[in-house]
């Protein structure tokens, strides 16, 4: 629900729950009351970069990425390791305004895109041997 809705934060929290944190050590780790501790998978990290991406979230976005390659490499689970999607919804969040960006009447202020970092996730992605697929190059577009 969180990220359907572009809350990232709270998305996060779901995580955050999942990884077994709680609310009374860290002030800045949120924590959702009620998820019980639950190895997260490539599916679970990928919705909270998609609810970065419809926040417009680009910088919280890149965080899920190192989120995932830290947990993997932590626990030497595979099954986190980011895929295909993980990299198009991140190359489909350089396009994205920040909601915050987005309520500004500003135009000044919002919609600075940047096609070269997008470019340089799908060169990311190639160079962690990821195969792009035809809805990556269609993110780029």
């Amino acid at each position: 629900a969180y990220a359907k809705l572009g809350d990232n934060v709270m998305a996060r929290s779901v995580l955050n729950s999942m990884l077994g944190a709680n609310n009374d050590g860290d002030e800045k780790m949120l924590c959702h009351e009620g998820i019980p501790m639950t190895t997260p998978t490539v599916v679970t990290y990928n919705t909270l970069a998609d609810a970065c991406k419809v926040a417009g979230e680009l910088g919280e976005a890149l965080e899920v990425l190192q989120l995932m390659k830290h947990h993997a490499s932590k626990t030497g689970e595979n099954s986190v390791v980011p895929d295909a999607m993980t990299y198009t919804i991140l190359i489909g969040t350089c396009a994205r305004k920040s909601k915050q960006q987005q309520q500004s009447r500003d135009i000044r202020s919002g919609g600075e895109r940047d096609p070269d970092m997008a470019f340089s996730l799908l060169d990311r992605m190639i160079y962690d041997g990821i195969k792009p697929n035809g809805v990556t190059y269609c993110a780029l577009i």
